[in-house]
This record gives C-alpha cells, structure tokens and sequence, in this order.
C-alpha cells in the first residue's frame, strides 16, 4: 500500500514538472470551480429549513432563549432586530415545549401575582402589605387575564386607590388605566367586556372610569355613559347586523341554487328606532255595574185630622267599565327591506373536435320568477311594510379575476421554471467542467510518444536551375526570347519537408530561397536577365 501510494505521488510530480504554467493556472482553476460548486450543491441539497420559535420578545426573554438554545446545542437565528428567533422546524415544538415550562419563555411577565403574599412578610408594614401589595397583585392578576385574549399581546394595568375619607363625600372613587398592544383590532363588544372584567375585579371600580389605550395611542371603546353619538353608533351597528344577516341568508341560498360565484345579493333595511310609550283609556257604556244604592223612607202624621204620609227615596249609583292599555313599542324594529340579486348567465358547455369551449346564454323569465319567489320566502317578504326585491339577469365581467388568476399561475409556473432551470445549468455546468478536468488530465497523465530517430540527409544546395534544363535544350526554350524565361508545360517543383527533419544547414538553405524569391518577385526584370545570363553561360560551357 505505502509502495502504491508513494508511486502515485512520484507520477504526480512527474507531471506537475512536465507541465507548463499554463497548464497548471488551468487546472487549478477548473478545480476550485469544480470543488465550489459540488460543496454549493451539497450545502443546498442538504441545507436546514428554519421555523418560528418566538416572535416579538424582550430583551431579557431573547437573552435567556439564547443561553438555553447554546446549552441544548440547537442552532437558531434571530431576527427583526433580536426580538424574533428562528431555529430547525423539526425541532420547534418541542423545544418550544421545554423553554416553556423550564423557563417561562414565551409567557408574558406580568409581574407578581397574589403570589406575593406567600412570602415572608417580617418587617413589612401593614400599609406596605394591604395597600401597596395588594394593589400590585391585583394589577398581575388582571393583566393576565387580559393577555389571554387573542389578539392582545401585552398588556399594563395601573390601578388608582384614593386614600379613605373620614367623610363619604369626601372620598374620591378609583380610577384605571389600561395599556394594550394588539395584533388586531378588537370589537366594541371585547372592549366591552375588558371593561366590565376590571370594574368587576376592583371594589368600587365604575366602568366610566376605566381608559383603554393602544399602541398607537388612541382611546379604545365608546363612553359609557348615554350620548347620541353612543346611541348613533349603536343604532348604525344593528342596523349592519340585520342586513348581514339578511344578506348572507339569501347569498347562501342561491350558492346553493346556482353555484358560487353566479350570484350577487344585497340587503338594505330601514328601522325604526323611535321608541313609542302610549296609554289609552276604554269606557264601556253597556257595561255599567252598580256601584251603591242608597234607600231613604220617611214618615210623616198631621196631628190636625190625623193623617200619616210616608215617602220613599232611592239613590243608585252606576259604575262605567273601563279599560287602560299602556303600551311601549319595540326599538329597532324593520320597517321596510329593499332587496337587489344579480344573477350571472347560463353557462353552456360544449365539445367541439375535442376542445372544450364554455358560452353563456340570458336565463329565462320563468327561471328568474323562481328565484324571486325564493328570495321572498328567505327573506320574510312583507308587502304591507314595503319590502322591494330586484332580480337581474346580467353577464359577471370576470376578465380581471381571470387575468390575475393566469397571471398568478404564471408566475408560479415561471418561479417552477427558475427553480429548475437553475438546478439544471449547475448540473450541467458541474458535468462540463467534470470532462474538461478528465480531458486536461488524460493529456497530461497520457505517455509521451518516443522521439523519432532524425536521420541526417544530404544538404542539398538550392538549385534555381529548372528541371528540364540538360545538354540540349527541349523544344520552346528560347534563349533569347523577350522574357528570358523557360516556355512549355515543364514547372519547377519544390519540395518542403517537415520542421523536426530540417537541420541548421537546411534552414539557412530555405532562408536563402525565400531571400530569393523575395527579389524576384520585387524585381522581375533584373532576375529575368539574372538566369537568362545564367543559361547562356552554362550552355556555352556546354557548347565549348
């Protein structure tokens, strides 16, 4: 193994030696890419997905958070300037769990509750204890009740106890203050209902003294006390309560009937908020009842002729029946429902070569007449009061919510797209690089050919002389011509030989040739009469 090994690295120096600088920047850089990216991939395959912990705590409970996370070795992250903490999603609710019991993380600190009084209470006056202390823990104690309610997030409670009077009409009855920061807004009737939970918490408390505010510094909840705009706001609310009512009792009939989305309804209602209190009086003449009857008889003698006269008289009393009716209508009563339903087109299905295609047609007035008669039904039609209904037959434009519904399904495809196409070129960028480093590394590690053996050839001088040229001079050489030069189909042939095979001899040869060849191209007529004296001299030799 050792002697495997050491013969790997002794190959590899041989190679890192035989390559060029070039080479090597090359290489390396193929390599960190290479090794950057597959190190990308593997962090992004394998990367941790995160979950919410808790959001929005103080500094103290982060603090804490923290320590115990270090402890537990569970990595997190915060966020939103250190309130929020973020830490692996498979891991969430438990250690959410555990902080919460073990450390009250997560659980508003509201302070001290009656609590407060199972400790030692030596040295402590009797002011400090029923006053002071008690203050606070009643202040505890209702502002975590408060904190309970969803959509409050914190809250803070100051209680005001006036000093006793030694007289009643000098004693100033207790006041609160109520902070809360909420998540949403609250209804009147939570706000309500905030208030009645803390006058009922505090002995003496009256609702009217008790001020809510929120984050933002406005006052939360209507007076208390009677006010037209109180009773305004109250009337407006009920009157919105009833036409909701109203309206989503047709609305969920005709989803029914036709289908949700081809229906549209709204209710209007009058009331009567007038409150009526009236007494009325009914005397029955053919009722009469006898009340008393009074008899009065008397006697009377003439003492002269003796003569008695008796005289009877009755009084009788009749009582007349009668009837009182006190009567108090009803507040927020309707007086009248006006009612408009707009129902959307018939939509036609048809099948044509395959496609499917959807039109719509107007509904028919018998169709329209039995939806009317069903709104009436729903709604409790009263034509004494005056309640209209209005049904409609028009087409739903829904061109906008189709186009943000194609829009949104194509951002969604596109972001599908993104992701896979990003994926796909690291894939291929990764496998391109993989067969450059294969391909750089065969040509590398791949054995040297073996030097070819040069044989030395025979310097052979350049000879300008052409190759027909010989003791008798072939048919159309014309010593004399205007030219000088060789005529007919003979061409002089040069013969080039590779780079490896030419010697130092060679190459002085060949710059020798390309020397003159430069000159006869530059100057013709002085080469021309160069070889035609050339050619006369030898021949001449020759001839002599």
């Amino acid at each position: 193994m050792k002697e495997n090994l050491q013969h790997v690295l002794e190959k590899l120096k041989e190679v890192y030696n035989r390559m060029e600088f070039r080479q090597r920047l090359i290489i390396a850089i193929l390599l960190a890419i290479t090794f950057g990216i597959i190190i990308w991939m593997i962090s992004w395959t394998t990367r941790t997905e995160y979950g919410l912990l808790y959001s929005r705590l103080t500094a103290e409970d982060a603090q804490t958070t923290m320590n115990r996370l270090r402890d537990m070795r569970i990595p997190f992250r915060l966020r939103d300037e250190g309130t929020t903490i973020m830490i692996p999603a498979d891991r969430v609710t438990e250690t959410r769990i555990l902080l919460t019991t073990t450390e009250n993380i997560g659980v508003k600190n509201h302070g001290v509750g009656f609590e407060i009084f199972d400790r030692s209470t030596l040295g402590t006056t009797e002011f400090v204890q029923r006053t002071v202390n008690w203050r606070r823990a009643i202040e505890t104690e209702i502002s975590k009740s408060i904190a309970s309610i969803q959509g409050v997030e914190d809250v803070r409670i100051h209680i005001v106890m006036p000093e006793e009077r030694i007289f009643r009409e000098d004693q100033r009855d207790p006041t609160a203050a109520v902070y809360l920061r909420l998540s949403r807004r609250l209804s009147e009737t939570q706000i309500l209902g905030i208030k009645n939970f803390i006058a009922s918490s505090v002995e003496g408390l009256d609702m009217s003294a008790i001020t809510i505010i929120d984050q933002d510094g406005r006052t939360l909840g209507e007076p208390v006390e009677d006010s037209p705009l109180t009773s305004t706001n109250r009337q407006l609310a009920i009157q919105n309560q009833v036409e909701r009512d109203y309206q989503q009792r047709v609305q969920s009939m005709l989803d029914q009937i036709l289908d949700v989305g081809n229906s549209v309804a709204r209710v209007h209602a009058v009331m009567n908020f007038d409150q009526i209190e009236s007494t009325m009086e009914i005397w029955d003449p053919d009722g009469a009842v006898v009340r008393s009857e009074q008899l009065q008889s008397s006697l009377t003698t003439n003492l002269s002729d003796s003569l008695s006269i008796a005289t009877e008289s009755s009084v009788t009393n009749f009582e007349i029946s009668s009837t009182v009716q006190r009567r108090i209508n009803q507040v927020g009563d309707i007086k009248r429902l006006t009612v408009a339903v707009n129902v959307n087109h018939r939509a036609v299905r048809t099948v044509e070569n395959g496609r499917v295609t959807m039109d719509y047609e107007p509904r028919s007035p018998a169709e329209l007449a039995d939806i009317e008669a069903q709104v009436r039904s729903a709604i409790g039609f009263d034509a004494a009061r005056g309640d209209e209904i209005s049904v409609t037959n028009i087409f739903f434009d829904r061109t906008g919510a189709e186009f943000e519904r194609m829009e949104i399904e194509r951002q969604e495809r596109m972001r599908q797209y993104l992701a896979l196409a990003e994926r796909g070129s690291v894939i291929v960028v990764l496998l391109v690089l993989i067969l450059v480093l294969i391909s750089q590394f065969k040509k590398i590690f791949a054995k040297p050919e073996e030097e070819e053996e040069i044989v030395e050839e025979e310097v052979i001088e350049p000879d300008f002389t052409p190759a027909y040229v010989d003791e008798v001079g072939p048919e159309g050489f014309y010593p004399e011509g205007d030219e000088g030069m060789p005529m007919g189909d003979s061409k002089i042939q040069m013969t080039f030989k590779p780079m490896r095979e030419i010697t130092v001899e060679q190459t002085e040869a060949m710059l020798l040739q390309e020397a003159v060849q430069k000159f006869v191209i530059e100057h013709p007529d002085i080469a021309c009469r160069l070889i035609k004296s050339w050619l006369l001299d030898k021949q001449y030799g020759q001839l002599g």
